[in-house]
């Protein structure tokens, strides 16, 4: 299993993230976007974003699935990754419960396939999406989604992006204490996840929370989930 995850926020603070990106990559590689989380007026925009993003890498194409109902592994297993977008988490979990995404996911990983996941699309892989709902930049829950579980990838963590110590550090505190493990990215972090290893990468630290008690970890640090 091979997974990264980013905080959300300003590409620029991505370089080093794309990097580490790059190594797992094989040349002329394919990669699926999946930019549910947002509105379909929106998914061109992102195309183009992630494009951009990548613009220094050397990748084959880059694809869009626009609606989660019509992937079939026959079409993903062609992909050497997929890189599911930010948005509206919320929105993001329903498209995922009416579509056969979760079971393909599973067994992309599996099969060797490179998850890299943004904001929402980082918070769907932990156990809990709750923590969507924490900060300045929480998602609106629209939808009115009542079932809360992720797709539980992480060996039983949570994530939280776009993460800001000072007025959500007591709040995850408190979450953790209810909900269990917390990892909390900000948007200038970010995770690589090999098995149950943890490399920490980007600019800035992770912050893990469990049972109400925070511990750091800078970048270049390895901590096991």
């Amino acid at each position: 299993m091979e997974i990264i995850l980013t905080g959300g926020g300003d590409s620029d603070y991505f370089k080093q993230i794309d990097r580490q990106f790059k190594k797992l990559m094989p040349k002329k590689s394919n990669i699926l976007l999946i930019p549910v989380a947002t509105n379909r007026r929106n998914h061109q925009y992102c195309l183009r974003r992630i494009q951009q993003t990548f613009s220094q890498l050397e990748f084959n194409k880059i694809s869009v699935c626009s609606d989660l109902k019509d992937l079939k592994w026959e079409h993903v297993e062609l992909f050497h990754s997929i890189y599911i977008d930010g948005g509206n988490t919320f929105k993001l979990m329903h498209e995922i419960r009416n579509s056969k995404f979760k079971n393909i996911i599973y067994k992309f990983i599996n099969s060797g396939g490179i998850i890299n996941a943004d904001s929402a699309g980082a918070i769907v892989l932990g156990k809990n999406i709750r923590t969507a709902s924490i900060g300045k930049i929480a998602d609106k829950n629209s939808i009115k989604l009542d079932n809360f579980r992720g797709l539980n990838l992480l060996n039983n963590y949570n994530i939280h992006c776009h993460f800001d110590y000072k007025n959500e550090n007591d709040q995850l505190k408190n979450f953790s204490k209810k909900y269990g493990n917390t990892l909390a990215l900000t948007e200038k972090t970010a995770c690589y996840i090999k098995d149950n290893k943890l490399l920490v990468i980007g600019r800035a630290p992770i912050h893990l929370y469990k049972n109400g008690v925070e511990k750091t970890y800078n970048p270049k640090q390895i901590l096991t989930l």
